[in-house]
């Protein structure tokens, strides 16, 4: 299924909060390095050219390097420094890259390519119908049908967007650090923001799984990813299969290796 010439493959998934830089070697995740996306232009570039910098040292063969962004200004960015720095072909997701799972989404331009790559990831990787949350800065959940095509989500703000827009617009209501509650009723405003937070998600992804799965007839295999991916999977064990935090990037290869194929 990740048949490819290439004996390392770069991977990019540029987020709104944080850019993520995976190295595969056939399926297996051998090289990894995070960086902030939301920082100065300057910053994020010579971020960039630092990691490009230890993997050439480190593969030097590396001659191929598969992108996903949702940021436009940090994709431009991106290429700038690879076009400067990088002699092997850059493929864009939506552009030099193709997902090919059908999309059956009625506005088809707008599913960024982050959700298709999630979607055809999972449908590769563990069947469908199948169900994708991932959770980063916002908190989406994509279906693919009983057919294998792409048919649409579920879009809500995020974890920490929902934190920091309470926190934001009211007069009295802290911004809390983010941390799993041992309680379910809060003796204190930092305790009931907390466990409306981590509580009113996990029944919020019960409540939508159970929906869709009446919409299939069937039970669909359920995959979490995400930055707070790992951070919420213990209160979801009930409706969730899977945890692969590298879904995105493992669907990027994949699109790949179909081409090659």
């Amino acid at each position: 299924m990740f048949r490819s010439d290439e004996k390392y493959i770069l991977t990019a998934d540029i987020g709104n909060t944080m850019t993520s830089f995976v190295v595969f070697k056939g399926a297996r995740a051998v090289d990894r390095h995070i960086i902030e996306t939301g920082v100065s232009p300057k910053i994020f570039r010579r971020h960039v050219d630092k990691v490009l910098k230890t993997l050439k040292r480190k593969y030097p063969k590396l001659a191929i390097c598969l992108v996903c962004s949702v940021v436009p200004l940090a994709l431009e960015l991106m290429q700038k420094v690879f076009a400067r720095s990088f002699q092997g072909r850059v493929l864009i997701a939506g552009k030099t890259l193709h997902i090919p799972i059908k999309n059956n989404y009625r506005a088809s331009r707008q599913v960024g390519q982050d959700r298709l790559a999630c979607a055809y990831a999972a449908k590769m990787l563990y069947g469908y119908p199948s169900i994708v949350i991932d959770f980063g800065t916002a908190m989406t959940m994509d279906v693919v049908s009983a057919q294998g095509a792409y048919e649409g989500g579920v879009i809500v703000p995020g974890i920490r967007l929902s934190l920091r827009a309470l926190a934001e617009h009211t007069a009295l209501l802290p911004e809390v650090r983010i941390q799993k509650p041992s309680y379910l009723i809060g003796r204190n405003t930092q305790e009931s923001i907390l466990s409306g937070m981590f509580h009113g998600y996990t029944a919020l992804i019960e409540g939508l799984v159970a929906k869709m799965n009446q919409r299939f007839h069937k039970r669909a295999v359920v995959v979490l990813t995400g930055g707070y991916g790992n951070f919420m999977g213990t209160s979801l064990k009930s409706c969730v299969n899977r945890f692969e935090p590298d879904l995105v990037l493992k669907g990027l290869l994949l699109a790949f290796c179909a081409t090659k194929n």
